[in-house]
């Protein structure tokens, strides 16, 4: 992402800070700030989508220990393998 912002605001490689246009410093602010309260609003977004409490912590903390002490199938290979 970072990279496609740098090519977006057209800033060049390789550039001198004494003698960069100072254009290409503001457009890229123009396009980072908005990208990144994207970028966090989606990722708040999702972790509000994300429910868990003690008990169900808990519980797959259980789950984990039982299924530790279990032997685990091996995967099954298919037939057109």
């Amino acid at each position: 992402v970072a990279t496609q912002m740098l090519a977006f605001a057209h800033f060049p490689a390789h550039a001198d800070p004494a003698t960069l246009d100072p254009d290409i410093p503001r457009r890229l602010a123009l396009i980072y700030f908005p990208v990144t309260f994207v970028l966090y609003a989606l990722a708040f977004g999702c972790l509000g989508f994300y429910r868990i409490s003690r008990a169900t912590h808990e519980d797959n903390l259980r789950r984990v220990a039982a299924d530790a002490g279990r032997p685990h199938d091996p995967p099954k290979s298919s037939p057109d393998a």
